[in-house]
């Protein structure tokens, strides 16, 4: 069963050693949010993505949509299950994205 969450406030929430899957989060907050030892999968980011922490995770079919993503941490050896549409990212997030050999199609630098 796939999930519609739109408008909730993930501000600070923690997901740690589990499954995070078949969701679509758009127009939600997402501020300081973290991912760590979680599997995400069918997952659809759309909207601001500030301070998020993804650490250790397995992603397959994940996109960001939309999505403006500043100050967000990406530690895991591959990014390659992640995919990007009409995105923008700042500098350190954008290195993080390159150093796990992300597709950075689709995605524009923030340069200001």
């Amino acid at each position: 069963m796939e999930s519609f969450i739109t408008g909730a406030d993930f501000t600070g929430v923690k997901i740690k050693s589990g499954g995070f899957e078949k969701n679509t989060i758009s127009g939600a907050s997402r501020n300081q949010s973290s991912f760590i030892d979680t599997y995400v999968a069918d997952v659809v980011f759309e909207g601001q993505v500030d301070d998020c922490y993804f650490e250790n995770c397995a992603f397959k079919r994940v996109t960001f949509k939309n999505a403006k993503l500043k100050n967000s941490f990406f530690k895991n050896k591959s990014l390659k299950g992640i995919y990007f549409t009409d995105c923008q990212a700042d500098r350190m997030t954008y290195e993080f994205l390159k150093n796990g050999k992300a597709d950075l199609t689709g995605i524009e630098l923030i340069t200001t």
